[in-house]
C-alpha cells in the first residue's frame, strides 16, 4: 500500500476531460456562445479542489474556451473558471457544472488536484471545529477528548490485532472492504479477517514513539479517524485510476522512512490534526497551568514537577507523553529535558531558564552523535581532554563541583544541574532539512533519538568553560584511580584482574554476561595460562569493571597492549577510554564499533 504512484497534477483534469466533456462543453456554451457561436474546443489547464468530508467532491476548472463564430476565420478566446461537484462513488453520472464565472475564490481551496489535502498547520483549527460540531458537539462541558466517541459517531469501527511481524503498524483504516492480515506475538500468521469499509484496527503493541507508550490508544484511533476524514478521497482516487491496492491504508511507526512524498504529508497531516482535536488550546493550557501550580504550592522543584506535570496531564487526557510534550511545545512552553528517550532509556529530567533553547536545540545527545560531534571539533575535545569538560547521562557539562559529583566511579548530576542546565551544560543544534522538518524535529528531537538520519547535521555550542573547583572533582577521581591501582599491586595481567574483580564483587561468570567474552577465556587470562590477549576484549573488561582511563591503559599494557599515538583508530579508543569509561557496557560497545567498524566481541576465542 505505501508505495502508491506520485500523481502529476492534470491527472483529474484528464480524467474529467475523457469522461465528463459533454457537460463542460454545455456549460462553457451556456456561458460564453449566442445562438450564431459555438464552443469549438476546450483545454482544461488545471483543478482546484475543496476538502469536503466523505467522498462529496467540490472544485473549480480552469478552461482555456475557444469559440467559432459564423464565419469560420472568426475565433474567440476566454479563459474561465467552472465550479464542479461530483460523489466519488460515481463520477461521471453525479459530475455537474454548478456555476461558471471570471474568477473563483483560492481561500476555499486546500486540495490538490489528486486529492491530498493541503493544510498548513494554521489552517487545521477549522477542520478540528468542524470535527468538533458534527461529531463530538459536547467537548468544553466534557473537558476532554474520547477518541472513540468520534470514531462511532463517524461510523468507524474499531477493532485490534497485531498487524504486522515487527511490530511496525500501529493502525491501519480500511477504504473499503478488504482481507486483513493479523499476527502471533512471533510474527507468524494467526488469521486473515475479512474486514469492512470503516473498520479500524489498532496495534497495541506497536513500537509507536518509542517508549512511554501509555495512553496512546486514544490517539491512534483520532489518528485514523483523521485518514477517514480527510483522506478517503485520496485513497478512492486511485482506486478509480486502477493504480495498486488502495483499500486499506496500513500506518508505520516510521512513516517517515517511507519513499512516497504523499504519503509522508497525509501521515503528518493525520498525526498534527489528531493533536489539535485531541489537545485543543483551550482545554490544554488551563489545565496545565492548574497542574503546573499545584505542584509549586507543594514546594517541588522544577525538574521534578514538570515530568509530574507531564504524566498527570498525559493521564487526564489520554495520551502519551509525547504527544503533551509535541502538543505544549507547540504551545511555547519548555518542554525540552522532560522524558528524552535516548539510547533506549529515558535521561533524568531536567530544566532550564525559560526560552532560552531555541528551535531545534537539546541539551541531550545520544551517544553515538555525541561521540561524531566530538571528534569533528578539536576545540571540543581539547576542553574534555583538559577534564574542563565531563561527560554525564547524555549531556557534556562543565567540570564544577556545584553541577557534577563523583561517585563509586561515575560522575553524577547534582540536584543544581538538574534544575540550572542552562547555567552548565552544552547546547546541541539541529539542522533539518527538508519538508518535513517539524515533523522530525518534535519526534526524533522532543521525544525520541535521532542517530542515523542522514538529513540531518548536528553541532554544539562550546563556550569557555569556568573550571572554578575543577581540582577537586579531578582530585576525587585521581584518588579512585590511584585506590585501583593500588588493588592491582605490581602484578601482572591475570593477577591484577583476578585483584579487581575480588575488589568490585565481581564473579568471572558475571562479567562473561556483561561482555559477551566466553567464561573459558577469561578463566584463561586470570590464570595467565594465555599468552596471547585480544584487544578489544581486555578493552572490554576494562569497561565492563568502569576502569578509569589511567588504569585502564595500565591494565592494558600489563596484557602488552598498547594504543599508538599515531593510529587513528587506536587515537579515537584512547578517547572513548577518556569520555566513556563509566558508561554501560551496550553504549561504550556500540561506540567501539562504530569507531572501528569491527565487532567487539566475536566468535574468536584468545
Amino acid at each position: 500500500m505505501n508505495d502508491i504512484l506520485n500523481l502529476n497534477d492534470k491527472r483529474l483534469a484528464n480524467y474529467l476531460y475523457d469522461n465528463c466533456s459533454d457537460e463542460i462543453y454545455n456549460a462553457a456554451s451556456r456561458y460564453l456562445c449566442s445562438s450564431d457561436y459555438t464552443v469549438s474546443d476546450i483545454y482544461i489547464k488545471h483543478t482546484n479542489l475543496e476538502t469536503l468530508p466523505n467522498l462529496d467532491v467540490k472544485g473549480y476548472l480552469a478552461a482555456d474556451v475557444y469559440i467559432e463564430g459564423p464565419c469560420s476565420k472568426e475565433e474567440i478566446h476566454k479563459y474561465v473558471y467552472m465550479t464542479f461537484t461530483f460523489d466519488m462513488d460515481n463520477i461521471v453520472d453525479t459530475f455537474k457544472i454548478i456555476y461558471v464565472d471570471d474568477s473563483y475564490d483560492k481561500s476555499k481551496c486546500f486540495c490538490r488536484n489528486d486529492f491530498v489535502p493541503v493544510i498548513r498547520k494554521s489552517k487545521m483549527k477549522y477542520f478540528v471545529d468542524k470535527i468538533y460540531q458534527d461529531y463530538y458537539k459536547d467537548i468544553y462541558s466534557i473537558g476532554y477528548v474520547d477518541a472513540t466517541v468520534i470514531a462511532t459517531n463517524m461510523g468507524l469501527n474499531i477493532k485490534y490485532g497485531r498487524l504486522s511481524p515487527n511490530s511496525s503498524i500501529f493502525g491501519l483504516i480500511c477504504m473499503n472492504d478488504v482481507d486483513v492480515t493479523l499476527y502471533n506475538d512471533d510474527g507468524t500468521i494467526l488469521s486473515v479477517e475479512h474486514a469492512h469499509s470503516g473498520d479500524i484496527f489498532i496495534d497495541k503493541d506497536a513500537n509507536y514513539f518509542c517508549a512511554g507508550n501509555n495512553n496512546k490508544e486514544n490517539f491512534t484511533i483520532m489518528h485514523e479517524c483523521i485518514h477517514w476524514y480527510l483522506h478517503r478521497k485520496y485513497f478512492k482516487f486511485l482506486e478509480i485510476l486502477k493504480l495498486g491496492n488502495n483499500k486499506e491504508f496500513k500506518c508505520n511507526v516510521d512513516f517517515l522512512s517511507i519513499n512516497n512524498d504523499d504519503i509522508k504529508w497525509l501521515e503528518w497531516q493525520a498525526s498534527s490534526m489528531a493533536s489539535l482535536v485531541l489537545l485543543p488550546e483551550e482545554l490544554l493550557l488551563p489545565k496545565y497551568e492548574e497542574v503546573v501550580a499545584g505542584y509549586k504550592a507543594l514546594g517541588y522543584e522544577p525538574a521534578f514537577t514538570m515530568s509530574l506535570v507531564v504524566d498527570k496531564l498525559s493521564n487526564y487526557f489520554h495520551v502519551s507523553r509525547e504527544v503533551i510534550k509535541i502538543r505544549l511545545n507547540e504551545l511555547g512552553k519548555d518542554v525540552v529535558g522532560i522524558y528524552e528517550y535516548v539510547d533506549e532509556g529515558y535521561v533524568k529530567t531536567y530544566s532550564y531558564k525559560h526560552n532560552y533553547l531555541k528551535d531545534k536545540q537539546t541539551f541531550s545527545m545520544n551517544y553515538t552523535d555525541m561521540f561524531n560531534v566530538i571528534k569533528l571539533n578539536p576545540k571540543l575535545y581539547g576542553l574534555l581532554d583538559e577534564g574542563k569538560l565531563v561527560i554525564v547521562d547524555h549531556h557534556i557539562i562543565k567540570n564544577d563541583k556545584k553541577y557534577v559529583s563523583f561517585k563509586n566511579g561515575k560522575f553524577i548530576l547534582t540536584n543544581y544541574a538538574l534544575n540550572h542546565m542552562d547555567e552548565c551544560a552544552l547546547v546541541f543544534e539541529y539542522e533539518i532539512n527538508g519538508v518535513h522538518e517539524n515533523t522530525l524535529y518534535r519526534t526524533y528531537i522532543l521525544c525520541n533519538e535521532i542517530t542515523n538520519k542522514t538529513n540531518v547535521r548536528i553541532s554544539v555550542l562550546v563556550d569557555e568553560v569556568d573550571i572554578k573547583d575543577k581540582l577537586q572533582l579531578i582530585n576525587d577521581l585521581c584518588n579512585y584511580e590511584a585506590e585501583l591501582l593500588n588493588v592491582m599491586s605490581n602484578n601482572n595481567f591475570g593477577d591484577s584482574l583476578r585483584s579487581i574483580l575480588k575488589y568490585k564483587g565481581i564473579t568471572q561468570t558475571a562479567l562473561s554476561d556483561i561482555t559477551g567474552i566466553p567464561r573459558e577465556t577469561i578463566s584463561r587470562y586470570i590464570t595467565n595460562s594465555s599468552d596471547k590477549h585480544k584487544k578489544s576484549y581486555v578493552i572490554a573488561i576494562c569497561v565492563a569493571l568502569n576502569l578509569p582511563y589511567r588504569v585502564s591503559t595500565d591494565l592494558m599494557n600489563r596484557a602488552g597492549i598498547v594504543l599508538s599515538t599515531a593510529v587513528p583508530t587506536d587515537i579515537m579508543i584512547t578517547r572513548l577510554l577518556m569520555y566513556c569509561y563509566s558508561f554501560k557496557f551496550e553504549e561504550f560497545r556500540s561506540l567501539y564499533e562504530n569507531v572501528t567498524g569491527e565487532d567487539m566481541i566475536s566468535s574468536d576465542n584468545f
